[in-house]
């Protein structure tokens, strides 16, 4: 394989080295290994670095802080696909959740023989009744 670019190789590896050391060690031992790359003015210029570092600060629980950073990596991001995944991944997280539904979210039962079937927003479930 021809070594046209060999400083982008050494920076693919580092950043590899730092999903290796987030995946081994956690993502805040990842986080430490990013902040040594930061300098780089290669790889502080494009998506990469901030992507990650929005990957590994969503999984620290900081959703609010990962979202921040995935919408600034979509902003220097290439590509329009880049950009609008990493668009997607910030607005998630900065979306609210559902709530869970409570059981009370079942909305009616049927009996029929031997068999009671429960219907719910998301599934239908058909099981054995018991007692009359």
């Amino acid at each position: 394989m021809p070594m046209c670019c060999p400083v982008e190789n050494e920076l693919q590896a580092a950043l590899g080295r730092a999903v290796v050391r987030a995946m081994v060690a956690g993502p805040r031992a990842g986080l430490v290994e990013l902040d040594r790359l930061a300098s780089h003015p290669r790889l502080s210029r494009g998506h990469l670095l901030p992507a990650l570092r929005a990957e590994l600060l969503r999984r620290l629980g900081r959703s609010r802080s990962a979202a921040v950073v995935f919408l600034q990596a979509a902003s220097v991001a290439d590509s329009a696909v880049t950009r609008a995944s990493l668009r997607r991944a910030g607005v998630a997280l900065l979306s609210p959740r559902p709530a869970l539904q409570p059981s009370s979210a079942i909305r009616r039962s049927s009996r029929s023989g031997s068999s009671c079937t429960t219907h719910s927003r998301s599934k239908t479930i058909v099981a054995p009744c018991s007692g009359a």
